[in-house]
């Protein structure tokens, strides 16, 4: 006798494409709003983050010699202040 495994269920809860895209960040981080081409505004100047992140808010966090950009607990990077 062949058992077979039901690997995908369809969910029963409806999709709402503006669930959850607003994370929130602890006291001591900025928000911004990822827009729909990747980039965030920061002290006047586009900043690119990625496309992946379009519609999201990440979290700039101001450390001692540096500024650092999160999305949730997972940090991406550091902003270059050389740049500006």
């Amino acid at each position: 006798m062949k058992t077979t495994e039901q690997i995908y269920v369809k969910s029963e809860k409806i999709f709402d494409p503006n669930a959850d895209l607003l994370i929130s960040y602890p006291f001591g981080f900025k928000q911004r709003h990822v827009n729909n081409k990747g980039y965030i505004n920061w002290n006047g100047h586009l900043i690119m983050v990625g496309n992946p992140f379009n519609g999201f808010n990440v979290g700039i966090k101001k450390e001692i010699d540096s500024v650092s950009i999160w999305f949730g607990n997972n940090k991406l990077g550091y902003l270059d202040q050389n740049l500006f």
